[in-house]
Formats: structure tokens, C-alpha cells, sequence
């Protein structure tokens, strides 16, 4: 019964297997220096390529679809809030907050990406509901 962490048996002789001779060149093999001078120099292209860069002029970011529907929505949605507020405390008919809505929904941004679309879609169309129900109000009054 062996212990547990007990070396078995280890031989002592030169080992069986015989060394793998290398036959050729191998895929690791370096080039002879005939193969050497025969290749033409190569250029580097790195260098070109990073001192154009520098010289271009910085261009102006745009603004990506993301931060412009963001900004737009917040808007909106505080311009909404806002009318809201003055609904419930009775100033309604406050025709400075229906201009401004009005103003909010025509520049609304052009966006490209489906989901940004129908979000500033529906909030397009809140907008619209809002001012015409408290356009509708004031002429009541």
C-alpha cells in the first residue's frame, strides 16, 4: 500500500524514445542569408499613415441620433409637464406654453434608427393631443 504523496517507481537510464532529426526547413526555420538578400527591403506605411492623420483638421463631432432624441424628448416632456402643472392649478389656457409646445413638436429631429423613430413619434403625437385639448379649452372659455 503506497502513502498518499509517495513517488512510485522513477527509472534511472537514458531515455527510449529517440530525438525527432530535422529534416529541411521547418515552418520555424530561419531564412539563409542567400534568402536574405534576395528579399527586397520592406517600407513601413505606419509612419505615412499617422502623419496624415495629424495634419487633417480635428472634424466637429456630430451629435449622435441618441443624444439628440434625448435632448428633444427631455424637452418635450418638461414642456408637457409644465402645461400639466398649470392645468391642475387652473392657468390652462396659458397660450405661452402651447406656442412653446407647438415650437417643440415642429423641430423635432430626423432620426434613422427605428426604435428612436416611433419615440419621437408618440411623443410627437402627445404633444399634439395636449395642444389641441387646451386649445380646445380656451375657446370654451
Amino acid at each position: 500500500m503506497n502513502r498518499i504523496g509517495a513517488i512510485g517507481y522513477v527509472s534511472r537510464g537514458k531515455p527510449t524514445t529517440k530525438t525527432r532529426q530535422s529534416k529541411g526547413l521547418s515552418a520555424f526555420s530561419v531564412p539563409s542569408e542567400q534568402e536574405v538578400v534576395n528579399e527586397q527591403p520592406v517600407t513601413s506605411v505606419a509612419a505615412p499613415c499617422l502623419l496624415s492623420l495629424q495634419e487633417t483638421e480635428p472634424q466637429i463631432q456630430p451629435r449622435s441620433e441618441r443624444q439628440m432624441v434625448t435632448e428633444w424628448g427631455g424637452e418635450a416632456l418638461e414642456a408637457l409637464r409644465k402645461l400639466q402643472v398649470a392645468f391642475l392649478e387652473g392657468n390652462a389656457g396659458t397660450m405661452a406654453l402651447l406656442a412653446e409646445l407647438e415650437e417643440i413638436a415642429e423641430r423635432s429631429p430626423m432620426v434613422q434608427l427605428p426604435a428612436f423613430r416611433n419615440l419621437t413619434t408618440s411623443i410627437k403625437v402627445r404633444v399634439a393631443i395636449e395642444t389641441a385639448k387646451m386649445k380646445r379649452l380656451v375657446r370654451r372659455r
